[in-house]
């Protein structure tokens, strides 16, 4: 026997409205999609960034205004795919940059490979990012395998220096490298010696191989697009050792300095060398399988590198961050024609807000968990003392997608100050020669009266926007301030400091947009909006009304976009504590 169950018949007639109300819903929602902001002033067909133009719709009401709205098929969590070159707009060329490189993806743990060791001496290596790419020299058209290590000396007194950066260990000279390349059916296996450079502030080092010689045809940009591919593929799909070791060989002793502690150092030479035992010491080895390769990236022109964020509790609100200013900037920067950013974070939770601010804009910005790199690092320097290695990883992690990277903080706006017109920063690297590598520009401070009369009333401060004051002033002539940052090339910058200089490539030059060496109408700045500003800025320099008045259209647009809803729940982000 064979008994059913049912339902009473209104409990039937209630299930049926509400799937039929559901639908209503649903369509509704595919038909208009939900609403990111009203009124910002945004004309879609203006806007700079393709991967924007593309994740959002734009709709009529009044003239010149338009709504943001999200595709309703795009998950914000998955980069789009390469975009088709008809989309791009100011922020890459007419055609899509080719993919001619492979990088590393960041280790499951640190986010990079930590290798510890006893022998010759009590230390950890880390192993940051590794990439294939075209020679950073101009004249040169082979590609080449590049490798960013740090390298660290347990109970080494003397590696911070001046409180801020991180020492490499004064054993590094006597560390060598070798790649060695297997292919994929693992019948060919080639070691190729390499050969290291210290950043030269011994923050870390730089280790280049050149390609195996079973690649075919070797491997050049000069090759069409399909040998480059394969070339490429090759290399993915088969493993890349990197091998360590450390020689005493020909060790020579060298003096202590105030910076560095040589002891240690000669001591192990000493020994070595005399006994000739043991002067070839093996050190870890790191393995690149297939799987470690990064997929491709959406390509860009300009994008920021920050330094790790740290998520200060508010005073008054122990359980959450105020992050309203970094929504401020992120929307100043979007409109200079900022592509992406880079965030690096020592807090994981900073990945949500993060994610909503690319649902809300149509971002593609990036995230990385960024720990303090070492437990070494005295106190009063451990948020500061990794930020050149972490530099260094976003220029060989993402200098394979991005053309140019600026390094700057979160209290410095990228500002061309007598073009207000949107993707201004952009226009201004377009411009410049080909042989040009790094833009050093100098820092402004802005200040005198504020022009908060010309702002929505919700967004009259001191700090935004950071340029709507009536007087300017440069620390240009001042002794003991640093007083510039830079935006590099990636094609032409192999090494980078933290705040300005860069180690380029054979064939590049740097130049400096300065106060005095610029044409005004063209001269990129970093305006410093620091709220402590040094005694010494005495603001000599007015701002012309006529430029006030320019930047009226650009100051009512930046605050209109600020006034959406959704950015306005970004302000704060739970701790959840």
């Amino acid at each position: 026997m064979v008994v059913t169950l049912s339902s009473p018949k209104w409990i039937v007639r209630l299930g049926k409205a509400l799937l039929s109300v559901l639908l209503l819903v649903v369509l509704a929602d595919l038909v208009d999609p939900v609403s990111l902001g009203h009124a910002t002033g945004l004309d879609i067909d203006r806007l700079g960034s393709s991967r924007l133009r593309r994740h959002i719709y734009s709709i009529d009401q009044i003239p010149e205004q338009h709504i943001f709205r999200s595709n309703p098929g795009m998950d914000s969590s998955v980069l789009p795919e390469e975009p088709d070159p008809s989309s791009y707009g100011q922020d890459a060329a007419e055609s899509p940059r080719e993919h001619l490189t492979l990088v590393t993806n960041p280790s499951s743990s640190s986010p990079f490979s930590v290798y510890a060791h006893m022998d010759p001496y009590n230390g950890t290596m880390y192993h940051i990012s590794t990439s294939i790419h075209p020679s950073k020299h101009r004249s040169d058209t082979a590609f080449r395998v590049s490798s960013i290590w740090n390298i660290e000396q347990d109970e080494y007194d003397e590696w911070i220096g001046r409180d801020v950066q991180a020492r490499i260990t004064p054993n590094s000279d006597l560390l060598r490298f070798t790649c060695v390349f297997t292919n994929a059916p693992g019948n060919l296996t080639e070691e190729v010696n390499a050969t290291s450079t210290n950043q030269a502030r011994n923050e870390y080092l730089l280790v280049e191989c050149v390609l195996p010689s079973w690649i075919k045809d070797g491997l050049t940009t000069e090759q069409p697009q399909d040998i480059r591919t394969a070339g490429l593929n090759s290399l993915k799909m088969g493993t890349l050792a990197i091998k360590t070791w450390f020689d005493f060989t020909d060790c020579v002793p060298k003096a202590s300095t105030p910076i560095l502690d040589n002891t240690l150092r000669n001591q192990l030479c000493q020994a070595h060398t005399e006994v000739r035992v043991g002067s070839i010491i093996p050190g870890p080895s790191h393995l690149i399988s297939p799987s470690d390769w990064s997929a491709p990236s959406p390509q860009n022109g300009l994008s920021i590198c920050v330094s790790p964020v740290r998520l200060r509790p508010m005073a008054e609100n122990p359980e959450e961050v105020d992050l309203r200013k970094l929504v401020q900037w992120r929307v100043w920067h979007m409109y200079q024609g900022v592509t992406q950013v880079h965030w690096y974070s020592r807090d994981p939770i900073f990945r949500t807000w993060i994610d909503s601010l690319n649902r809300i804009l149509g971002l593609g910005d990036t995230w990385l968990d960024a720990p303090v790199l070492s437990e070494q690092f005295p106190a009063s320097s451990r948020e500061y003392a990794d930020q050149a290695i972490y530099a260094a990883d976003c220029l060989s992690r993402y200098g394979i997608t991005d053309k140019y990277q600026a390094y700057i903080d979160f209290d410095e706006f990228l500002l061309v100050s007598h073009d207000p017109h949107r993707n201004a920063t952009l226009n201004r690297l377009e411009q410049l020669d080909e042989d040009i590598g790094s833009l050093g520009a100098d820092h402004t401070y802005y200040g005198g009266e504020h022009v908060a009369s010309l702002l929505d009333e919700r967004y009259r401060s001191d700090s935004f926007p950071p340029n709507a004051w009536t007087r300017w002033n440069t620390l240009e002539k001042l002794q003991g301030f640093r007083r510039q940052k830079s935006v590099h090339w990636t094609s032409a910058t192999r090494m980078i400091w933290v705040h300005s200089s860069a180690r380029l490539g054979e064939g590049y030059r740097r130049i400096e947009d300065t106060y005095v060496a610029m044409d005004n109408s063209t001269r990129l700045e970093i305006l410093h909006n620091r709220k402590s500003r040094p005694e010494e800025l005495t603001f000599d320099h007015d701002i012309d009304s006529q430029q006030i008045e320019a930047w009226k259209d650009t100051w009512a647009e930046l605050a209109g976009i600020l006034s959406s809803a959704e950015l306005q729940q970004l302000h704060k982000l739970k701790l959840g504590l």
